[in-house]
Protein backbone atom coordinates (compact mmCIF):
# COMPACT_ATOMS: atom_id res chain seq x y z
CA UNK A 1 0.00 0.00 0.00
CA UNK A 2 2.88 2.81 0.98
CA UNK A 3 4.01 1.85 -2.18
CA UNK A 4 1.36 2.97 -4.45
CA UNK A 5 1.44 6.68 -2.39
CA UNK A 6 3.93 8.91 -4.53
CA UNK A 7 7.02 9.83 -2.56
CA UNK A 8 6.23 13.23 -2.59
CA UNK A 9 3.18 12.89 -0.68
CA UNK A 10 5.12 10.61 1.21
CA UNK A 11 7.18 12.85 2.39
CA UNK A 12 4.76 16.29 3.09
CA UNK A 13 2.77 14.06 5.78
CA UNK A 14 5.91 12.63 7.35
CA UNK A 15 7.19 16.36 7.97
CA UNK A 16 3.75 17.55 10.04
CA UNK A 17 5.58 14.83 12.68
CA UNK A 18 7.95 15.66 15.04
CA UNK A 19 11.49 14.18 14.93
CA UNK A 20 11.02 11.01 17.83
CA UNK A 21 7.71 10.25 15.41
CA UNK A 22 9.81 10.48 11.93
CA UNK A 23 12.71 8.09 13.39
CA UNK A 24 10.36 5.92 14.24
CA UNK A 25 8.83 5.83 11.50
CA UNK A 26 12.40 5.18 10.28
CA UNK A 27 12.31 1.78 12.17
CA UNK A 28 9.03 0.56 10.46
CA UNK A 29 9.90 -0.53 7.31
CA UNK A 30 13.37 -0.84 4.74
CA UNK A 31 11.24 1.90 2.34
CA UNK A 32 10.51 4.17 4.70
CA UNK A 33 13.83 4.51 6.14
CA UNK A 34 14.88 5.04 2.11
CA UNK A 35 12.43 7.50 1.90
CA UNK A 36 13.67 9.38 5.22
CA UNK A 37 17.32 8.94 4.84
CA UNK A 38 16.97 10.47 1.33
CA UNK A 39 15.08 13.04 1.74
CA UNK A 40 16.77 16.97 2.40
CA UNK A 41 13.98 18.10 4.26
CA UNK A 42 13.69 15.21 6.56
CA UNK A 43 17.25 15.66 7.16
CA UNK A 44 17.31 19.07 8.33
CA UNK A 45 14.90 18.34 10.40
CA UNK A 46 16.79 15.66 12.07
CA UNK A 47 19.99 17.74 12.23
CA UNK A 48 18.39 20.62 13.99
CA UNK A 49 17.13 18.68 16.73
CA UNK A 50 20.42 16.66 17.10
CA UNK A 51 21.81 19.84 17.13
CA UNK A 52 19.06 21.39 19.45
CA UNK A 53 18.40 24.21 17.46
CA UNK A 54 15.32 25.52 15.97
CA UNK A 55 14.19 26.42 12.43
CA UNK A 56 13.73 29.89 11.23
CA UNK A 57 11.08 31.15 9.98
CA UNK A 58 10.46 31.00 6.35
CA UNK A 59 12.43 33.71 4.55
CA UNK A 60 14.50 33.73 1.46
CA UNK A 61 17.20 31.21 2.42
CA UNK A 62 16.41 28.03 0.84
CA UNK A 63 16.56 24.28 2.18
CA UNK A 64 20.37 23.84 0.64
CA UNK A 65 21.27 27.17 2.04
CA UNK A 66 19.73 26.56 5.70
CA UNK A 67 21.76 22.82 5.41
CA UNK A 68 24.90 24.70 4.86
CA UNK A 69 24.41 27.26 7.44
CA UNK A 70 23.88 24.81 9.92
CA UNK A 71 27.18 22.50 9.10
CA UNK A 72 29.22 25.45 8.83
CA UNK A 73 27.70 26.29 12.80
CA UNK A 74 28.31 22.82 13.84
CA UNK A 75 31.52 22.70 12.67
CA UNK A 76 32.69 25.68 13.78
CA UNK A 77 31.52 24.58 17.37
CA UNK A 78 33.67 21.20 16.78
CA UNK A 79 36.28 22.86 15.51
CA UNK A 80 36.15 25.67 18.36
CA UNK A 81 36.72 27.97 15.83
CA UNK A 82 35.30 31.54 15.62
CA UNK A 83 32.88 32.41 12.81
CA UNK A 84 33.94 36.29 13.56
CA UNK A 85 36.38 38.13 15.94
CA UNK A 86 36.44 41.61 16.91
CA UNK A 87 39.41 43.50 18.88
CA UNK A 88 39.46 45.97 21.57
CA UNK A 89 41.03 49.11 22.80
CA UNK A 90 42.32 47.97 26.19
CA UNK A 91 42.33 51.48 27.56
CA UNK A 92 38.39 51.28 27.49
CA UNK A 93 36.06 51.31 30.62
CA UNK A 94 34.85 48.39 29.63
CA UNK A 95 33.67 45.92 26.71
CA UNK A 96 31.16 42.52 26.92
CA UNK A 97 29.32 40.26 24.19
CA UNK A 98 26.22 38.78 24.24
CA UNK A 99 25.11 36.79 20.79
CA UNK A 100 26.25 38.40 18.17
CA UNK A 101 26.53 41.90 19.72
CA UNK A 102 29.08 43.92 21.56
CA UNK A 103 29.03 46.81 24.06
CA UNK A 104 32.40 48.93 24.27
CA UNK A 105 32.65 51.97 26.35
CA UNK A 106 34.42 54.80 24.52
CA UNK A 107 38.11 55.49 26.37
CA UNK A 108 37.86 59.74 27.65
CA UNK A 109 34.67 60.61 29.74
CA UNK A 110 33.03 56.98 29.72
CA UNK A 111 29.60 57.96 28.89
CA UNK A 112 29.35 56.83 25.44
CA UNK A 113 29.43 53.31 23.85
CA UNK A 114 29.94 51.64 20.50
CA UNK A 115 27.94 48.99 20.19
CA UNK A 116 28.65 46.51 16.78
CA UNK A 117 26.50 43.55 15.35
CA UNK A 118 28.33 41.24 13.69
CA UNK A 119 27.28 39.43 11.12
CA UNK A 120 26.68 35.70 11.95
CA UNK A 121 25.66 32.41 9.85
CA UNK A 122 21.88 33.80 10.84
CA UNK A 123 22.06 36.07 8.23
CA UNK A 124 21.74 39.08 10.53
CA UNK A 125 23.52 41.83 8.84
CA UNK A 126 26.57 43.68 10.20
CA UNK A 127 26.74 47.25 11.64
CA UNK A 128 27.33 49.30 14.55
CA UNK A 129 26.23 52.30 16.14
CA UNK A 130 27.09 54.75 18.75
CA UNK A 131 24.82 55.36 21.80
CA UNK A 132 26.27 58.92 23.11
CA UNK A 133 26.45 60.24 26.32
CA UNK A 134 24.47 58.41 28.26
CA UNK A 135 24.33 60.78 31.02
CA UNK A 136 25.97 58.39 33.65
CA UNK A 137 29.66 57.47 34.12
CA UNK A 138 30.04 53.55 32.62
CA UNK A 139 31.34 51.47 35.17
CA UNK A 140 30.13 47.53 33.58
CA UNK A 141 27.64 46.27 31.12
CA UNK A 142 25.46 43.34 30.85
CA UNK A 143 23.28 43.15 27.45
CA UNK A 144 20.46 40.91 26.40
CA UNK A 145 19.86 41.42 22.99
CA UNK A 146 16.41 39.54 22.23
CA UNK A 147 14.73 41.94 24.91
CA UNK A 148 16.78 44.73 23.13
CA UNK A 149 18.02 45.48 27.03
CA UNK A 150 21.66 47.36 27.80
CA UNK A 151 22.30 46.83 31.85
CA UNK A 152 24.47 49.76 32.86
CA UNK A 153 26.12 49.73 36.45
CA UNK A 154 26.48 53.02 37.17
CA UNK A 155 30.51 54.11 38.65
CA UNK A 156 29.31 56.07 41.66
CA UNK A 157 32.30 57.18 43.52
CA UNK A 158 31.97 57.50 47.02
CA UNK A 159 34.42 58.40 49.93
CA UNK A 160 32.47 56.58 53.05
CA UNK A 161 35.20 53.28 53.67
CA UNK A 162 32.00 51.32 55.21
CA UNK A 163 30.36 50.81 52.05
CA UNK A 164 28.85 52.76 48.56
CA UNK A 165 25.98 52.80 46.49
CA UNK A 166 24.77 50.29 43.74
CA UNK A 167 23.62 52.29 40.35
CA UNK A 168 21.85 49.87 38.28
CA UNK A 169 20.21 51.19 34.90
CA UNK A 170 18.05 50.07 32.33
CA UNK A 171 18.60 51.20 28.82
CA UNK A 172 17.23 49.64 24.94
CA UNK A 173 19.99 48.23 23.49
CA UNK A 174 19.54 50.02 19.96
CA UNK A 175 18.70 53.54 20.89
CA UNK A 176 20.12 53.88 24.87
CA UNK A 177 16.43 55.43 26.30
CA UNK A 178 15.40 53.82 29.37
CA UNK A 179 13.73 50.58 28.63
CA UNK A 180 9.97 50.67 28.38
CA UNK A 181 9.28 47.63 30.39
CA UNK A 182 11.39 48.37 33.14
CA UNK A 183 9.27 49.28 36.10
CA UNK A 184 12.22 52.18 36.91
CA UNK A 185 14.85 54.03 35.02
CA UNK A 186 17.38 52.29 37.63
CA UNK A 187 17.52 50.41 41.58
CA UNK A 188 19.80 51.57 44.20
CA UNK A 189 21.07 49.92 47.06
CA UNK A 190 23.66 50.44 49.35
CA UNK A 191 26.58 48.09 49.61
CA UNK A 192 28.78 47.26 51.92
CA UNK A 193 33.32 46.72 52.27
CA UNK A 194 32.18 45.49 48.22
CA UNK A 195 34.52 46.50 45.59
CA UNK A 196 34.22 43.69 42.68
CA UNK A 197 30.64 43.67 40.90
CA UNK A 198 29.22 40.74 38.73
CA UNK A 199 25.97 40.50 37.15
CA UNK A 200 23.65 38.76 34.75
CA UNK A 201 20.54 39.07 33.40
CA UNK A 202 18.05 35.76 32.78
CA UNK A 203 14.93 36.79 31.58
CA UNK A 204 13.34 39.04 33.76
CA UNK A 205 15.98 38.54 36.72
CA UNK A 206 19.01 40.15 37.47
CA UNK A 207 21.78 38.83 39.60
CA UNK A 208 24.07 41.16 41.22
CA UNK A 209 27.35 39.77 43.36
CA UNK A 210 29.40 41.99 44.55
CA UNK A 211 32.87 41.27 46.56
CA UNK A 212 35.22 42.97 49.61
CA UNK A 213 38.83 42.52 49.49
CA UNK A 214 38.42 40.31 52.18
CA UNK A 215 36.82 37.91 50.22
CA UNK A 216 32.59 38.46 51.46
CA UNK A 217 29.90 38.83 49.40
CA UNK A 218 26.80 39.83 49.10
CA UNK A 219 24.29 38.89 46.00
CA UNK A 220 21.22 40.57 45.31
CA UNK A 221 18.79 38.57 43.01
CA UNK A 222 16.14 41.79 41.09
CA UNK A 223 13.12 41.58 38.42
CA UNK A 224 14.01 44.23 36.67
CA UNK A 225 10.69 44.26 35.05
CA UNK A 226 8.68 44.92 38.64
CA UNK A 227 11.63 46.26 40.60
CA UNK A 228 10.94 43.33 43.03
CA UNK A 229 13.80 42.44 45.34
CA UNK A 230 12.96 38.50 45.55
CA UNK A 231 16.53 37.55 47.67
CA UNK A 232 19.27 38.78 49.07
CA UNK A 233 22.39 36.86 50.35
CA UNK A 234 24.85 37.89 52.56
CA UNK A 235 28.13 36.70 54.34
CA UNK A 236 29.11 38.56 57.35
CA UNK A 237 33.06 39.51 58.08
CA UNK A 238 33.19 36.99 61.12
CA UNK A 239 32.22 33.57 58.23
CA UNK A 240 34.29 31.42 56.45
Amino acid sequence: MLSAIAVELTVQIILFLDVRDILSCRMICHLLREIVDNDRALQYRIDLAAARLNDSPPNSITLAGRRERLKAYLDAWRELRPTTWTTWDTNDTCATGFGNISAEVISGHGRSMLMRQFASLRGIPEKQWLLEDLGLRVQNVAIHPSQDLLVILEDTYCEEPIGGLIRIHFRCLRGGSVHPHASAAFFERRYNHSHLHRFEVCGDLLAIQTTSRQGTAEIFIWNWKSGKLHHWFHEDDDQS
